[in-house]
C-alpha cells in the first residue's frame, strides 16, 4: 500500500488482513477510525495473529494509562519491549530517559535479538500532542535506521476524534513511513459475533428477531450496538429479568434518540464546529446523501467532520450518507429548528437564525414564537446598523404573522414616517407626510391601535428611558376581522419587544450621529488644512485667489458648508467697506443646489476643489447683485 492512499474498510476482519499485511512486508501502519468503534480490540487481534508461528515478537502499549510525560512514556515503552524480547532492562532509573536514549537502547536490543519486532501503540489520541509528535519521530528514525533489515515495524492506532492527530503524524513524518487503515463497521457475521458476545458478557438471553432488530436499526455500528445492549442490561437488571426482547430494543433506541449518551453528545458536536458542517449535515439529511463536492465547505477531503463523527459513511468512496437508521434518528431529533437557529446565532449568523425559527413556527411549533423573539432582540442589540434592525424587526412579525401585510416605519426628524420594510414586494418605500393620518396619530396614542377601515394593528415604536421618543411604527394588517384570542394574548409580548428593540435603535442612532459628525470634522477640517497649505506653498496665488479660496472653504460642501458668504474690505480712498468677493446664489435654494452639483462633480477630493475654485474667473450671482454695496 502506499502510504498516500486511504483504505477504507467495509469489515474488521479487513482491516486486521490489511494490518497484518503491511506488517509482513515490513512496513508501519497508521490505523485509525472513530471513537469506540473496537479499535483497540482490533489491535490487540493483530498483535495475536502476528504472533501464530513465532516470526514476530509483538509488544503492545496503550497511552491511555501513562502520565503526560516525556522520560515516563519513554521509560515504559522500553521496559514493556524489553519484557516482550524476555531481555533484561539496561536502565532503571526512569529520569534517565529521553527520545535519543530510547531510539539508542532499542536498536542495542534490536541489533542482540536479530527478532521481528512490532510494536502496537494504542490510543495516540490519549496523549498531549508534544509527547505524540516525539514518540512519532522517534519511533520513525529507528524504522529508518533499520528498514533494510526489516526487523522493527509500528503500528500507531488512534481516534480521528480531530484533525490534532493526523497533524501531529503530519509533523513527525510519520505519515510519509506507513500505510493507513481506516477502520470500518462490522460486517454481518462479525456484528452478529460481537452481539453474541456482549449479550454473554451481560447475561442477557437475546432472542433472534431482537438481534435482528437491533441490526435493523443500527447495522453494525459496533458502538452503537454496544450502547444500545448496555442500557437493555441496565433495564433488565432492574426489572429483574435477562430475556432481551423487541419491545425493550425499540423502548432503547426511543431513549437514546430523546436523550444521547455523553458520547453521542461529544460526536454531534463534532458536527457543530461550523456553520457550513450544519448546512452539510442539514443537506444530507434532506437529500440523503451528498457528494464531497458539493458540500459547502472548502478542505472537506479525508478525515473531515463527517468521518470524525462516526455517524456518516461513504458510498462509492465520494457521497456520503447517514450510516444507519438510528443515526439518522438522532441526527433529525438533535438538530431541529430550534438548536440549529441558537446554532446559527452562536456564530452571528442571525437572520439564518431568525428564518430558521420562522420555519418552525410554520410547523406549528410554539416553543419557536417565544425564541424567536429572543433571538431577534439578540440580533438587534448585536447589530451596528440601524437599518439592519428595522430589517430584523420586519422579518420576526413576519413569523409571528404569517399571511399578514406587515410594514414597519421609521420616524423622521419632521415628524414623518419613512416605510423600512415591508414583506410585500409590490410595496414601493414611502413616507407618510399627512401629519393627520393613521399611521402619525398612531404615535401618540395608546400602546396598540386598531384601524379597522383597513383592519391593521399599529405599534408605536417608542423608547420609555428618560425622555420619550418615537422611534416608528409596526404596522400588521390582519388576514381576519379581528384579533384571535393567541393574537391577543401574544400582544403584551410583541408590544414590549418593540419597546426594547427602539431602545436600543434610538442608542444606535446616536451612536450613528456620532460617527457622522466626526467623520464630517475630520472633512471639514482636512479641506481647511489643504487650503492653507496651498496658499503658504504657492508663491504664485495673487490676492484675489488667496480670498477666493478661503471663502470656498467656507461655504463648500467639504468645507464649512455655509451656503453663501461675503468679502468686505475697507475702501482706501473712503472710509467705507466695499463688497470685493461673494459665493454664493442669491437665493438660498439655488445656493445650495449648486453646492451640491460641484460636490456631484468634485467629489471628496479637496485638491480638486482647489484647483476648480482658482480656474474661475467670473463672478458668482450674489457678488453681481452685490456690486456697489458699501457699509
Amino acid at each position: 500500500m502506499s502510504a498516500d492512499t486511504l483504505t477504507q474498510t467495509a469489515s474488521r476482519r479487513q482491516a486486521e488482513d490489511l494490518i497484518v499485511a503491511s506488517v509482513r512486508q515490513g512496513n508501519c501502519c497508521r490505523a485509525l477510525g472513530p471513537r469506540r468503534c473496537g479499535k483497540t480490540e482490533l489491535l490487540k487481534n493483530v498483535g495475536e495473529r502476528l504472533r501464530e508461528g513465532g516470526h514476530f515478537v509483538v509488544s503492545y502499549e496503550s497511552l491511555l494509562d501513562i502520565p503526560d510525560n516525556e522520560a515516563l512514556l519513554f521509560s515504559r515503552l522500553y521496559q514493556q519491549l524489553c519484557a516482550s524480547l524476555n531481555a533484561p532492562p539496561a536502565i532503571n532509573n526512569t529520569r534517565l530517559w529521553k527520545p535519543s536514549r530510547f531510539q539508542l537502547e532499542t536498536q542495542r536490543l534490536l541489533d542482540e535479538h536479530r527478532q521481528r519486532v512490532v510494536m502496537l501503540i494504542d490510543g495516540l489520541e490519549m496523549a498531549m500532542p508534544n509527547l505524540v509528535a516525539s514518540l512519532l519521530q522517534t519511533l520513525r528514525a529507528i524504522y529508518m535506521q533499520t528498514v533494510n533489515q526489516k526487523n522493527f515495524m509500528v503500528v500507531a492506532c488512534g481516534t480521528f476524534i480531530s484533525r490534532r492527530l493526523l497533524s501531529d503524524m503530519r509533523y513527525s513524518s510519520f505519515e510519509a513511513i506507513s500505510d493507513r487503515v481506516l477502520i470500518g463497521d462490522y460486517d454481518e457475521t462479525e456484528r452478529l459475533s460481537y452481539a453474541r458476545r456482549l449479550c454473554h458478557e451481560h447475561r442477557l438471553i437475546p432472542s433472534d428477531s431482537a438481534l435482528a432488530l437491533l441490526f435493523e436499526r443500527v447495522g453494525g455500528d459496533g458502538f452503537l450496538i454496544k450502547t444500545v445492549l448496555s442500557q437493555c442490561d441496565e433495564r433488565l437488571s432492574a426489572a429483574g429479568s435477562r430475556d432481551l426482547s423487541t419491545h425493550l430494543i425499540d423502548l432503547v433506541i426511543e431513549s437514546l434518540v430523546q436523550h444521547p449518551t455523553r458520547n453521542m453528545l461529544e460526536a454531534l458536536a463534532l458536527l457543530e464546529e461550523s456553520e457550513e458542517w450544519i448546512d452539510t449535515t442539514l443537506d444530507i439529511l434532506d437529500k440523503g446523501s451528498l457528494a464531497r463536492r458539493e458540500m459547502r465547505i472548502l478542505g472537506a477531503e479525508f478525515p473531515n467532520q463527517l468521518d470524525l463523527s462516526g455517524a456518516f459513511c461513504q458510498s462509492n468512496d465520494t457521497d456520503y450518507r447517514v450510516k444507519s437508521p438510528m443515526w439518522e434518528r438522532v441526527l433529525r431529533q438533535h438538530f431541529n429548528k430550534l438548536h440549529v437557529s441558537s446554532l446559527y446565532a452562536a456564530f452571528g449568523k442571525w437572520q439564518r437564525g431568525i428564518d430558521c425559527l420562522g420555519e418552525a413556527i410554520q410547523q406549528q411549533d410554539e416553543p419557536a414564537r417565544s425564541q424567536l423573539i429572543t433571538t431577534a432582540l439578540n440580533a438587534i442589540f448585536t447589530s451596528d446598523s440601524v437599518d439592519m434592525a428595522f430589517e430584523y424587526i420586519g422579518q420576526t412579525l413576519r413569523y409571528l404573522y404569517p399571511n399578514c401585510d406587515i410594514r414597519v416605519y421609521r420616524s423622521q426628524e419632521d415628524n414623518t414616517l419613512h416605510l423600512s420594510y415591508s414583506n410585500l414586494l409590490s410595496v414601493r418605500r414611502h413616507t407618510i407626510t399627512n401629519q393627520q393620518s393613521a399611521e402619525i396619530r398612531a404615535l401618540s396614542g395608546t400602546e396598540y391601535t386598531y384601524d379597522d377601515k383597513k383592519r391593521r394593528i399599529l405599534i408605536p415604536m417608542r423608547t420609555h428611558q428618560g425622555t420619550k421618543r418615537h422611534i416608528g411604527l409596526a404596522a400588521i394588517r390582519l388576514n381576519a376581522d379581528k384579533l384571535s384570542y393567541d393574537q391577543r394574548a401574544e400582544m403584551p409580548a410583541v408590544i414590549k419587544f418593540l419597546n426594547q428593540t427602539s431602545s436600543r435603535i434610538a442608542l444606535l442612532d446616536a451612536e450613528t450621529t456620532v460617527q457622522r459628525l466626526t467623520v464630517q470634522r475630520a472633512r471639514r477640517l482636512r479641506t481647511i488644512n489643504d487650503i492653507l497649505s496651498r496658499i503658504l506653498a504657492d508663491a504664485l496665488l495673487d490676492e484675489m485667489q488667496i480670498y477666493r479660496l478661503m471663502l470656498a472653504g467656507a461655504t463648500a460642501h467639504l468645507g464649512l458648508e455655509f451656503n453663501r458668504a461675503l468679502l468686505f474690505l475697507m475702501d482706501e480712498s473712503r472710509p467705507k467697506l466695499i463688497v470685493r468677493l461673494a459665493v454664493g446664489d442669491v437665493i438660498e435654494r439655488e445656493a445650495r443646489k449648486k453646492w451640491k452639483s460641484i460636490h456631484e462633480d468634485l467629489g471628496d477630493e479637496p485638491e480638486l476643489l482647489i484647483e476648480s475654485t482658482l480656474r474661475q474667473q467670473q463672478p458668482s450671482p450674489l457678488e453681481s447683485a452685490l456690486a456697489g454695496i458699501t457699509i
